[in-house]
């Protein structure tokens, strides 16, 4: 075995790579995605609930306002959570 060849094994442990793979790969790969795709759905998740929470606090400070709003974007969130497991049950 060469240096070059005892230095790369000495840092490129096959368990780093199944933890990393475990902890950074399994679930995309198991929803049918790559890693970044899968971070950028659930990006865009999180700011459509953030602003979901943004309007249920203005509701809830002048009730006139988003009266319905909330129910009808976590309705809509509840179906593409849907769409998107049965897209992926296939």
């Amino acid at each position: 075995m060469s240096q070059s060849e005892s230095t790369v094994s000495k840092f490129q442990s096959p368990g780093i790579f199944r933890i990393f793979d475990e902890i950074f790969l399994e679930h995309p790969r198991e929803a049918g995605e790559e890693y970044g795709a899968h971070l950028l759905f659930t990006l865009k998740v999180a700011g459509y609930l953030v602003a979901t929470s943004v309007c249920l606090v203005i509701h809830g400070l002048i009730p006139h306002f988003h009266q319905t709003t909330t129910s009808r974007r976590v309705a809509a969130l509840n179906n593409l959570f849907k769409a998107r497991a049965r897209q992926y049950q296939r």
